[in-house]
Parts: C-alpha cells; structure tokens; sequence
C-alpha cells in the first residue's frame, strides 16, 4: 500500500505540473513528460525486477 509520503510526492509532482503547464511553453511541458516517463519507467523495472538483476 502506498505511504503517505508517496502520496505527498504524486501531489507535489502534479501541482508542479499544472503550474508549468500555465507558462503555455509546449517546450517545458515536453521535457517534463519525458522526465516523468522515464522516472515512472524505472521505478518500474525495480518494482518487477529480482534483486539479483538489480545488483549485477
């Protein structure tokens, strides 16, 4: 189950969004989605990795 401070971080992340998204910088916007894919890519392949690949 989620903790609370993941719960904090998802909040803070999306407020930072929609602030940046305010700018109307399409630029900005871009590299922001594709910060956020990549992080959300990697907490992923730890999540349903085994620790032996994580740690080779």
């Amino acid at each position: 189950m989620p903790s609370y401070q993941f719960w904090l971080e998802i909040f803070s992340l999306s407020r930072a969004c929609v602030a940046l998204a305010s700018l109307r910088n399409t630029e900005v916007v871009s590299l922001l989605a594709k910060v956020v894919e990549h992080l959300v890519t990697g907490e992923t392949m730890q999540m349903t990795s085994t620790y032996e690949k994580r740690c080779r």
